[in-house]
């Protein structure tokens, strides 16, 4: 029975977590075009939205809940303590994921120069020039469908940004400007 409720709680939790998921995702969408009308076209950034660290809070908040329910209901027994360890520990490292990527990851862009940033901080800097294709279109997800724009030089994928971040369009219109080869999501690299 044990099991049960803490599968129960588990989902319960994720299905919350979608939930808020779906109405912060379309607050994303608009904030972004808001930001995008104050950047520069040739020295700007495109880096996901300050919204990610509301996921950041709620699942830090659902791990501290988890953690909570034992000592709030006087748990002795191991097994339950241990299901109930593995499950703060798995929503405190979903809210860790949230958090480095908002702080990392991002594509800067200064003049003729790009650089892209990964979630665990690591740079990689080009010319334009070196961008021969990019893909653009939407792309289904579980809460709906996004627009994006893969980078790539040959076959090899440089970053992929989505459009509910910052500075999305500014990065479309330049790669556009460049010259940039544009094909749709679905279309082969070459």
């Amino acid at each position: 029975m044990r099991y049960l409720e803490a599968a129960i709680f588990f989902a319960a939790m994720l299905v919350l977590a979608f939930l808020v998921g779906r109405v912060l995702w379309a607050i994303a969408q608009r904030s972004a075009k808001k930001f995008e009308a104050e950047m520069g076209a040739d020295d700007f950034r495109v880096r996901p939205p300050n919204i990610n660290f509301i996921f950041v809070i709620i699942f830090a908040a659902i791990s501290a809940l988890v953690v909570s329910s034992i000592f709030t209901k006087g748990v002795t027994d191991s097994e339950e303590i241990f299901i109930t360890i593995i499950l703060a520990i798995f929503f405190l490292l979903t809210a860790l994921g949230f958090l480095l990527f908002r702080l990392n990851c991002k594509v800067t862009v200064k003049g003729n120069q790009i650089t892209h940033t990964t979630s665990l901080g690591k740079d990689t800097s080009y010319a334009f020039d070196r961008i021969t294709t990019a893909k653009r279109g939407m792309v289904s997800t579980r809460g709906g469908s996004t627009e994006t724009i893969e980078a790539y030089h040959g076959k090899k994928l440089l970053f992929r940004v989505t459009d509910y971040w910052p500075g999305f369009k500014l990065l479309a219109s330049r790669l556009e400007s460049e010259g940039v080869f544009i094909i749709g999501i679905k279309d082969k690299i070459l």
